[in-house]
C-alpha cells in the first residue's frame, strides 16, 4: 500500500551497538623526547623549511645507509640555533658552518653566522648509519630490508608517526612541509631500480654530487663500489617528510593519462618485473577512482608531479604521488571485505583508500599528528563516496553502516597535543561515521559534496588543525556542529536518543541523552523519499494516532517549535495481519485503515507463487555471497529443484535463512543445499488475529503460548516484536501461567 506525506524521524549515527559511558582513561605518561619531536618551540618557531635535496646510498647486506641532505629554509625571526631532529642509532657525520650537539633523538645546531629575519640559508648534513628496520611495515616501521620472490633486494621505507627522521635529518614536524618541495638522489647497484615521489629528473652512472664516505664500502651484494647508477626524482609541490620515500627493486613501468578537471593528468605504475601483468589489469581502477574522487573531492592536488603507484614491500601508504601499493593485485583488503557488506570487495581497498589520502593527509595535512582524524576519517569516508559513486546511494550506506563495527569506543578520537600522539584507531570507522551523519543533518548531497570540494580549494596544500576544519564544515553546513564534533571527537559517551509520542497533542517528543552538555545533533525527516512501515498491523495505538495525524495534516510541530512544519513522503505499509478483522476486535484504527488503503496489493505466500522461487534465489546468493566475499558460478539443479518442492511454512524468512546459512558451508563454486535443512513437518498455524486467538478454547492455549515462546526466543516482555506480550497481548497472563507450571 502506498500513500503520500508521512513523517520518518532517524537518529542519523549509530556508531555503534555497545552502549556504554565515558571510559576510565589510562593516564599516560610522555617523555622529555616526546616533548621535543612533537611540539613546536623556540628552536623550530623561528625558520621555515623551503627544499630538502637529499642523497641517499643505501647498503643491503649491511642494513645501513649513508647520505647527505641540503634543507634551505627562510628565517621567520632572528636565529642561530635550530633543532634538527636524527634519531638514534643514525649519526651525523659532519654540518658545515656549524657546531651541534646531540639530545638522545634531536641535534641543537648552532649557526655560525646567525641569519637574520627574512634571510634564506643552506645547511648540508652529511650522516651514516643503521637506521631503525621496520618491524611490521607499514604500521610499525622503519626501513625495509627484503627480497622479492626471485631472491633480489627490494627495499623502501615507512615512517609515518615514527616520522623521517628516522633515516635522515629533517625538522621532522607536520605543520612545516618545505614549500618548493623535494629532491630525492638515490643511489642504488645498477642491477636494480629506484623510484620515489614526482617526476623523474634523470638517472646517471656513479653516485652523483655526494660525496663518499672516508670508510671503505663492504665487498658483496648491496656494495656501494663496482657499477652504480643514480635516479633523481623531483616533487615540485609541499610534502610531508614521511612521504618523502625511496622505493628500490627490479622495478618495470608502464604509463597512462587521464583528462582530468586540470587538464591532463600523467599516470605512472611501478612494479617488480614479474607482477607487470597483473599490473596493468588491477590499475586500471586507479582511473576510476581519480574519476569519482574529483567528483566528489574536487581535482587531484598534484598534477604538476603526476600520480604514481608503486609495488612495495608492505601493504600500502599515502606516499605522495606516489602511492604504496601491497595489495597482491586483488579486490578488497587483502581479499576481505573491511565492511562486511559485500561492496568492500568489488574494489581494491589500498588503491582507493591510500589515494584518498592525496586530497586528505597530502593536500590538507594536519599541523598535530593529535588530529590525524582529518586524514584517516575523510579518507574512510572516501571509501563509502567512492562506493556510491560506482553502486548507488544504497551501497554507499550498506558499507558505511558496514564499518562501525570496527568502533570500539575506548578512548578519544583526538589524542593529546604536543607529543606526537595519535588518537584512537576509531579515526577510521567512527570518523567517517561521524561525516556521514553530518552529511545527514544538512540534508543535502549537492551542499555537501560542494562542502568536501571546498575544504579541498579553501585549504589547498596546507597544515591545519582540527577545529579549522571543525569550523569550516559548520560554517558550510549551516548548522552548529561544534558540540557534535566534541562529543564524537573528544569524548567515548554514545548519545542515546529518548522520544515519546503525545496522543493527545499528535507530537513526538525527544532529547539525547548520555552525552556532553548542549549536544544538538539534528533528527533527520525523510522528505521526498519513501517510508516503509513493515508490519503496520503491530503498530500500538499511541502510534497509530501519531502517523494518521500526519497523514491526514501532512505536518507536523517540533518539540519547542513556533510552527508546524510541512512534509511529503511515499509511504508503502505492509502487514501480514487481518486489517479489518483487527479493526473489528478494536486494536487496529479504522481511520488509519482507510488513509493507508489506498492502493492495496496482495502478495500471496513463497509456497503459491514457486516461478518466482528461482529468481528470488538468484538474488539471494548474490547478496549473501557479497558478504561473505565468495563467488558462485552455478546453482545445483537438485538444490533448486528441492527449493521449488518445499512448501516453505516461514515463507520468505525462511528461504533467506536456508540460503544464507548454504552460503556460509558452501566451499564449492556450485552452490547446494542440505536437504536435511528443509523440515517437512508442517509448523502450527499462527492465529490470524489476537481476536481469533482469545476465542480459542483454553485446551489449545498452552500449545499457542509454546509456540509464541519459540518464535519470541523465550522473551516474554521486550520492544515491539520481540516479545510474546508485545505479539500477543490477550495471553500475556496464560504465558505468566504456563511459566510458573514450568
Amino acid at each position: 500500500m502506498k500513500i503520500n506525506k508521512a513523517l520518518l524521524l532517524v537518529a542519523s549515527l549509530l556508531l555503534h551497538h555497545f552502549s556504554h559511558g565515558q571510559l576510565m582513561q589510562k593516564k599516560e605518561v610522555f617523555t622529555h623526547a616526546d616533548t621535543l619531536r612533537g611540539s613546536l618551540n623556540s628552536n623550530r618557531d623561528w625558520w621555515d623549511v623551503l627544499k630538502y635535496e637529499l642523497y641517499v646510498r643505501p647498503d643491503f647486506a649491511a642494513k645501513s645507509i649513508e647520505g647527505s641532505v641540503r634543507i634551505s629554509f627562510r628565517a621567520l625571526a632572528n636565529g642561530a640555533t635550530l633543532q634538527l631532529d636524527f634519531q638514534q642509532p643514525m649519526v651525523i657525520d659532519s654540518i658545515p658552518g656549524a657546531r651541534y650537539e646531540r639530545d638522545g633523538n634531536i641535534a641543537l645546531v648552532s649557526l655560525i653566522q646567525p641569519v637574520n629575519k627574512g634571510d634564506t640559508k643552506s645547511l648540508n648534513v652529511y650522516f651514516h648509519g643503521k637506521p631503525r628496520e621496520a618491524v611490521t611495515p607499514p604500521w610499525d616501521g622503519g626501513w625495509i630490508w627484503k627480497r622479492d620472490r626471485e631472491g633480489r633486494p627490494w627495499m623502501s621505507v615507512a615512517c609515518q608517526g615514527l616520522g623521517a627522521s628516522v633515516w635522515f635529518p629533517c625538522k621532522d614536524h607536520q605543520s612545516d612541509e618545505p614549500d618548493n618541495g623535494a629532491v630525492m638522489n638515490i643511489i642504488v647497484p645498477d642491477t636494480l631500480v629506484a623510484v620515489s615521489n614526482g617526476r623523474s629528473k634523470n638517472s646517471m652512472r656513479g653516485d652523483g654530487e655526494m660525496k663518499q664516505r672516508d670508510a671503505g664500502a663492504k665487498q658483496g651484494e648491496g656494495a656501494m663500489d663496482g657499477g652504480k647508477t643514480t635516479y633523481t626524482w623531483e616533487v615540485k609541490d609541499p610534502i610531508n617528510s614521511y612521504c618523502f620515500i625511496p622505493y628500490i627493486g627490479k622495478y618495470s613501468n608502464f604509463s597512462d593519462t587521464l583528462m582530468g578537471e586540470k587538464g591532463k593528468l600523467d599516470l605512472g605504475y611501478w612494479v617488480l618485473d614479474y607482477d607487470l601483468q597483473k599490473a596493468k589489469e588491477q590499475f586500471k581502477e586507479a582511473k576510476l577512482m581519480i574519476r569519482a574522487f574529483e567528483y566528489w573531492l574536487g581535482p587531484y592536488p598534484f598534477y604538476e608531479d603526476g600520480y604514481k603507484l608503486v609495488e612495495s614491500p608492505h601493504l600500502g601508504m599515502e606516499h605522495q604521488s606516489a602511492i604504496a601499493y601491497g595489495n597482491r593485485f586483488q579486490n578488497g583488503y587483502l581479499g576481505r571485505d573491511m565492511s562486511g557488506s559485500g561492496w568492500g570487495m568489488k574494489w581494491d581497498y589500498i588503491i582507493v583508500h591510500e589515494s584518498a589520502h592525496e586530497w586528505f593527509g597530502n593536500n590538507i595535512t594536519t599541523k598535530d599528528i593529535a588530529d590525524m582524524w582529518v586524514h584517516e576519517g575523510f579518507a574512510n569516508y572516501a571509501e563509502v563516496l567512492y562506493t556510491e559513486y560506482y553502486y548507488g546511494k544504497e551501497a554507499g550506506t550498506d558499507y558505511c553502516v558496514g564499518v562501525r563495527r570496527g568502533i570500539r569506543n575506548e578512548e578519544p578520537i583526538i589524542g593529546h597535543y604536543g607529543v606526537n600522539k595519535e588518537g584512537s584507531g576509531d579515526m577510521y570507522p567512527k570518523g567517517a561515521n561521524l561525516l556521514h551523519s553530518i552529511r545527514h543533518a544538512m540534508n543535502d548531497d549537492e551542499k555537501f559534496r560542494q562542502m568536501l570540494r571546498g575544504l579541498g580549494s579553501t585549504f589547498y596544500h596546507q597544515t591545519v588543525t582540527s577545529r579549522q576544519i571543525e569550523d569550516f564544515i559548520s560554517n558550510r553546513s549551516g548548522i552548529d556542529l561544534s558540540k557534535v564534533f566534541d562529543q564524537y571527537l573528544r569524548n567515548t559517551q554514545i548519545p542515546v536518543l529518548e522520544f515519546y509520542t503525545d496522543n493527545s497533542a499528535g507530537t513526538v517528543t525527544y532529547r539525547w541523552s548520555n552525552c556532553i552538555p548542549g549536544f544538538n545533533l539534528p533528527l533527520v525527516l525523510a522528505e521526498g523519499g519513501t517510508v516503509f512501515l513493515d508490519e503496520v498491523g503491530e503498530l500500538p495505538g499511541e502510534t497509530q494516532i501519531a502517523l494518521l495525524r500526519v497523514l491526514q495534516e501532512h505536518e507536523f510541530e517540533r518539540v519547542g517549535g513556533t510552527g508546524s512544519i510541512r512534509t511529503n513522503v511515499r509511504v508503502i505499509a505492509a502487514t501480514n495481519r487481518d486489517l479489518q478483522a483487527a479493526i473489528a476486535a478494536g486494536i487496529f484504527r479504522s481511520d488509519l485503515f482507510y488513509r493507508l488503503n489506498v492502493f492495496p496489493i496482495e502478495l500471496p505466500p513463497l509456497r503459491e507463487r514457486r516461478e518466482d522461487i528461482p529468481v528470488l534465489v538468484e538474488y539471494l546468493i548474490d547478496r549473501y555471497a557479497r558478504k561473505a566475499g565468495k563467488s558462485f558460478q552455478t546453482v545445483s539443479k537438485k538444490s533448486l529443484d528441492l527449493l521449488q518442492s518445499y512448501p516453505w511454512p516461514g515463507n520468505i524468512r525462511e528461504l533467506q535463512n536456508v540460503i544464507e546459512r548454504s552460503v556460509i558451508v558452501c566451499d564449492t563454486e556450485n552452490f547446494s543445499v542440505d536437504e536435511s535443512w528443509l523440515s517437512r513437518r508442517p509448523l502450527a498455524s499462527e492465529p490470524k488475529t489476537q481476536l481469533e486467538l482469545s476465542r480459542k478454547p483454553a485446551a489449545q492455549e498452552k500449545e499457542i503460548i509454546e509456540a509464541a515462546l519459540r518464535e519470541s526466543g523465550g522473551r516474554v516482555y521486550g520492544p515491539f516484536r520481540c516479545g510474546v506480550q508485545a505479539r500477543y497481548p490477550t495471553i500475556h497472563s496464560g504465558v505468566e501461567n504456563q511459566i510458573a507450571e514450568d
